[in-house]
């Protein structure tokens, strides 16, 4: 008769009424207190409404009270990863593990465990361990196909999520994975299908949701991706990366306002920033001394912000800052191995949780430690949340505040954030460099600057050298109308994902619909683009809006090839413009949509000066500040000079 109130229990929670679930666990343990299966399928309840500190207290008293079970102990392990407590978890899994070599779930979530803490090595044995012994487990196959796909594997990736269909072929989750697999070889409408396949399946998907927001995104569809994260958002509410990408696709937005969006960026903090660890920080407060300064990033590799740190970190006087990279990478290339070299002192921290790096940097002894992700992947927000140093920065990788109020200042100049105008979207103090934000280093390879191509094909080329997802429709009718302000001209398309045919019509009916035959357009596909070769058939870039180039407006501008800009709003849309004005092209910037296309029909019509801009384009931004890697580095140094100063002054004015 005592075990009614459990039965009942076990009866709502397997038919999904998890609050009739858990009261009716209450009941039971009215009549067993500590009874362990009751603690341990309330944890469950409480574990699957988000509450993992009550499911850890729960499952603790269940272990100790009874005999401990493998299920216990694997529903505490995903309780303790859900807190981040890593090393925890992955003891009680071995735990599971030892105290049953087959328990199949030990194995899988000791695999998830592995994988969320960038260790893909070991995970990808425990999935194998998992498979071989449950061959038919289709969470495995899953999540082993998105790990491999991650790991630049896709045959191999392809293969596991098949083989997830061939068990369950009404597995959403199979269906999501693959989408993501084609999204990634640039198979637009495949992935579409997929994802829309899974949403028949499982309306609730938040994984499908927000893969529709990826495919919205590259046609520059902004509205339906906002339409598409939102929902996401709703299904997963508790996914902090989830809402990093929702934000970020925020700045491509022209219909989105810069107060929205700061609005956004101060709901993530709130939502899912932890607070701050109140550390007591020893730091030696002499303001003249060395000073330790630590980047924070998970882009230590071949990526376009390395353009902008290499040359800093190059030129940085070791006298002056001892310096720290704290690599959130889960692999290493070649240009990682070069980074490395400039640096005192290299701690990859893609293995520990918020807490162990903040520990690591804590013990450092940081004074100075600087995020260069923001809401961009593999970031470590809530790693900059817990405080670890005395004085936080942002600077270079995310063209918009984090939303923390733990980053004391963030690194900009009056051209990309106008003084008085730009300080109230920003959580982060500006401090404006009396320069441009960044200095530039172009590939080591380059081919001279080859001729103007309007000179051989009789017509003007306008170049867009940038992803999709820039070119929303209000960018498609400016273009349009430059295109018919330059008779004859042509534009061509040449970055990533436009080798998809499915992108290719939804541009070339964009422009069509405005009266531009699908002649005039052209694509020219290319994963990485080859600037020496785009400035052969190229005579004039054009910069999307709202969200501008950075590395792309450098590179194309060192390629030889002049670039009409917009200057926007906020920081993404006047990139451009802080670049352009530091080289002395400041007459290339325009205050609105008319002036912008009547400077690119003028340069259209004006050969002269397009072949003179050509062949002292790459002499002009050599003698500018944007290539002086050592004047940079000396700012930047004094810049965190600045800033500690005035952190010890606010520690001695408090002493009194």
């Amino acid at each position: 008769m005592t075990l009614a109130p459990y039965e009942t229990a076990l009866t709502h929670f397997e038919s999904g009424r998890h609050a009739e679930a858990e009261r009716a666990c209450h009941n039971a343990l009215a009549y067993m207190p500590g009874n362990p299966a009751v603690l341990h399928l309330l944890s469950r309840i409480r574990l699957g409404a988000g509450d993992a500190d009550e499911a850890v207290v729960l499952l603790r008293e269940a272990c100790a009270v009874g005999t401990q079970t493998p299920e216990a102990l694997i529903c505490l392990g995903r309780a303790l990863a859900s807190l981040d407590c890593r090393a925890e978890a992955e003891a009680v899994y071995r735990a599971a593990l030892r105290l049953d070599r087959n328990a199949t779930e030990a194995y899988y979530h000791l695999a998830v465990l592995f994988e969320v803490c960038g260790d893909p090595e070991a995970a990808l044995l425990a999935y194998r361990e998992t498979l071989a012994l449950a061959p038919d487990h289709v969470g495995a196959h899953c999540r082993l196909g998105s790990l491999l796909l991650g790991l630049g594997q896709p045959a191999q990736s392809l293969a596991s999520y098949n083989r997830a269909l061939e068990i369950d072929p009404e597995s959403a989750e199979a269906y999501v994975g693959l989408g993501r697999l084609l999204q990634r070889v640039e198979r637009i409408a495949d992935a579409e299908a997929h994802f829309r396949w899974a949403l028949e399946l499982d309306p609730d998907h938040a994984g499908a949701h927000y893969g529709l927001s990826g495919v919205f995104f590259y046609r520059g569809q902004l509205d339906q991706v906002r339409c598409s994260c939102r929902r996401a958002i709703e299904l997963r509410p508790r996914d902090p990366a989830l809402t990093s990408g929702f934000i970020f696709s925020l700045n491509y937005d022209p219909d989105v306002t810069t107060q929205e969006i700061y609005t956004a960026h101060l709901h993530w903090a709130k939502t899912y920033a932890p607070a701050p660890l109140r550390l007591r920080f020893s730091n030696d407060r002499t303001t003249e001394r060395r000073l330790r300064v630590g980047y924070v990033s998970g882009d230590f590799r071949e990526h376009a912000v390395n353009h902008f740190l290499e040359p800093t970190l190059a030129a940085h006087d070791h006298e002056a800052v001892e310096v720290f990279c704290y690599s959130n990478n889960s692999s290493d290339d070649e240009l990682t191995s070069r980074l490395r070299r400039l640096v005192d002192k290299w701690i990859p921290i893609a293995k520990y949780s918020d807490r162990q790096a903040a520990d690591c940097i804590y013990q450092d002894g940081i004074d100075i430690l600087v995020d260069l992700s923001g809401h961009t992947s593999r970031n470590r927000l809530e790693l900059f949340a817990l405080k670890p140093a005395p004085v936080q920065v942002s600077w270079l990788g995310y063209l918009n505040t984090t939303g923390l109020r733990t980053i004391d200042y963030r690194i900009t100049d009056a051209i990309a954030d106008p003084p008085g105008e730009a300080d109230r979207f920003y959580s982060e103090r500006l401090f404006q460099l009396d320069r441009c934000h960044v200095c530039f280093r172009p590939r080591e390879a380059q081919e001279p600057v080859p001729g103007l191509p309007a000179l051989r094909e009789n017509h003007v080329t306008f170049g867009c050298l940038h992803n999709t997802c820039k070119v929303s429709s209000s960018v498609v009718e400016a273009w349009s109308k430059t295109l018919h302000a330059a008779p004859g001209s042509r534009l061509v398309f040449t970055a990533s994902r436009t080798r998809d045919r499915s992108i290719q019509k939804h541009y070339t009916d964009l422009f069509a619909a405005t009266g531009i035959a699908p002649e005039r357009i052209g694509f020219s596909p290319a994963e990485r683009i080859d600037y020496s070769a785009v400035a052969e058939h190229i005579d004039i870039a054009l910069d999307p809006f709202p969200y501008n180039g950075s590395t792309t407006t450098c590179e194309t501008l060192w390629s030889g090839i002049p670039l009409v800009t917009l200057r926007g709003k906020r920081h993404a849309g006047r990139v451009s413009a802080s670049i352009l004005s530091t080289i002395g092209l400041g007459d290339l910037i325009a205050e609105d949509i008319a002036q912008y296309i009547a400077i690119a029909a003028g340069l259209a019509g004006d050969l002269l000066k397009l072949e003179t801009l050509r062949s002292e384009m790459r002499a002009r931004i050599q003698a500018s500040p944007l290539h002086d890697e050592r004047g940079f580095s000396r700012t930047l140094e004094e810049a965190y000079r600045t800033m500690w100063r005035s952190y010890c002054k606010r520690c001695s004015d408090r002493t009194f």
